[in-house]
């Protein structure tokens, strides 16, 4: 069971009541990423985007506000999987281009458009699911940690406790560019500097 079904009415059993529940969810994300303000959105056009009726759409969501706090638990769970997935493809990589493809990611993920990552965390926020952002960043924390064991060259002695900190350190600066309006340095610029300062934490020290 998905993490955003606990906020529906009833889980989605078929595949028939799943795709109307992921179709909602689409529905929903596409309809904030064209606002500055969720509430802009209505229930009446997130069923017509995703092509169902208001009636089905209340068969699987109580309100209003449970599509979105769904929509918020999902893609927090979708964007965690796709980091691990990541991570995952950079077993034959060297340390320094796997530190590059997860800072990409993040900033990929995040940055491109700032809005929907702002409505997003607005929900978040509101439904008070910030608890499980922060437990899907240590999630991440300690796929990472496995993930650099198993490495040669590796050079802190602590791995746990830098994969959290090193998680929790980019995704401060990738939170802090979300709702920056006026950065003082480019995405671009932090995007280097996020990827050198990471991989500075865990290099081996150069001989």
């Amino acid at each position: 069971m998905r993490f955003y079904e606990r906020f529906l009415k009833k889980a989605p059993k078929q595949s028939r009541s799943r795709t109307l529940v992921e179709s909602v969810l689409s529905a929903a994300t596409e309809l904030v990423g064209r606002t500055k303000d969720e509430e802009e959105v209505t229930i009446q056009a997130v069923a017509e985007r995703a092509g169902v009726g208001v009636g089905s759409l209340y068969d699987y969501f109580n309100d209003r506000g449970s599509v979105f706090t769904s929509l918020a638990a999902k893609l927090s769970e979708d964007n965690l999987r796709r980091f691990e997935a990541e991570l995952e493809s950079c077993r034959t990589k060297s340390l320094e281009e796997t530190v590059r493809r997860i800072v990409d990611l993040l900033f990929d993920t995040y940055l491109v458009d700032v809005k929907t990552p702002r409505v997003i965390l607005r929900i978040t926020h509101r439904a008070n699911l910030m608890p499980l952002l922060a437990h899907n960043h240590a999630v991440f924390a300690r796929s990472l940690a496995t993930f650099l064991k198993e490495r040669d060259d590796v050079g802190t002695t602590n791995i746990d406790a830098t994969a959290y900190v090193m998680t929790n350190m980019a995704m401060g600066v990738i939170l802090t560019l979300v709702w920056a309006n006026d950065p003082p340095f480019s995405n671009e610029e932090m995007r280097k500097e996020l990827a050198r300062s990471c991989h500075a934490m865990l290099a081996k020290p150069a001989a």
